[in-house]
């Protein structure tokens, strides 16, 4: 499909409203102007055997990485603000490792997650947890900090979010978007492999196949753009790591789609590029937004 007749059908890019074109496959839609990453992965069909976001094995092998990044985010938001007494709402919190570390920092720590069994999960461990999705099921009041960690991106209509995140947020709160970037090396060298012909690390990027696939890849601009339009200010930006020793051989091997002879491959090439990937454009970014002014 060309790029001319794909912006005829294509929805509009969320951060600067140019219309979307096809990009390297037919799920994959790119914004010529500002170059945010779009995809359709949320119309693939899903059963019982898809893949999900969450298991035991997944929890394993990100433990380590969690805590070290649940630490990194506490400690840049209380440069910000005082955390102690504060109401933070983590969304789509998963088995809320971000809700126990805050509360370890005397945040009111509430979280809210769509998957029923993980939120039970959860609440079983005496962590408040609600069942539901953001932003139709969202908790009463309003919070002093929201937190979107690796949740953003799977977002179907991120703008709405945003605007809605104004009636549920306190005067000058913050909202904290954790996300992957496409400006990473690692989603660039994704690109440049699929042009190439070899699809695989691009698809398990954008998590193709799994219940919660990746519906957009945002940058530090793309983000800026896309919360300035609604009236909010970037107070903090900084990168996180995207790979650590502790856990890399559980996330290679998560979802079982890769062949353990390639696995292990992968493995060892990490390994070897852990210290120069310190160096290089980081794949995943951290956002911080104060809510200070109405929307243009």
């Amino acid at each position: 499909m060309s790029d001319a007749v794909a912006a005829q059908g294509a929805p509009p890019c969320v951060a600067c409203g140019a219309p979307l074109v096809v990009h390297l496959d037919h799920w994959l839609l790119r914004c010529p102007r500002c170059g945010l990453r779009a995809s359709t992965l949320a119309a693939d069909p899903v059963d019982a055997h898809t893949p999900g976001a969450w298991d035991a094995r997944n929890a394993r092998a990100f433990t380590a990485l969690r805590d070290a990044t649940a630490r990194r985010l506490l400690d840049e938001l209380a440069g910000i603000m005082p955390l102690a007494g504060r109401r933070l709402l983590d969304v789509g919190c998963g088995p809320a490792w971000f809700i126990a570390a805050a509360l370890t920092r005397g945040l009111e720590a509430v979280g809210l997650e769509p998957h029923a069994p993980t939120a039970a999960e959860a609440r079983a461990r005496g962590l408040e947890v609600l069942t539901g999705r953001f932003p139709d099921d969202l908790p009463d009041g309003v919070f002093d900090v929201i937190t979107f960690n690796d949740v953003f991106e799977h977002l179907g209509e991120p703008d709405s979010a945003i605007a809605r995140l104004r009636d549920c947020l306190a005067s000058e709160g913050l909202v904290v978007v954790n996300a992957p970037s496409r400006s990473g090396v690692f989603y660039r060298a994704a690109e440049v492999l699929a042009r190439a012909g070899w699809t695989a690390p691009l698809e398990r990027l954008w998590q193709r196949g799994f219940v919660s696939p990746h519906l957009f890849y945002f940058d530090a601009a793309s983000l800026d753009a896309l919360f300035g339009s609604a009236g909010f200010t970037l107070r903090r930006r900084f990168s996180l790591p995207t790979l650590a020793r502790a856990g890399l051989w559980g996330r290679i091997r998560a979802g079982g789609r890769l062949p353990l002879p390639l696995a292990a491959l992968v493995w060892g090439g990490c390994q070897l590029a852990l210290p120069l990937l310190a160096l290089l454009p980081a794949d995943i970014v951290v956002q911080v937004y104060a809510r200070d002014r109405a929307p243009r």
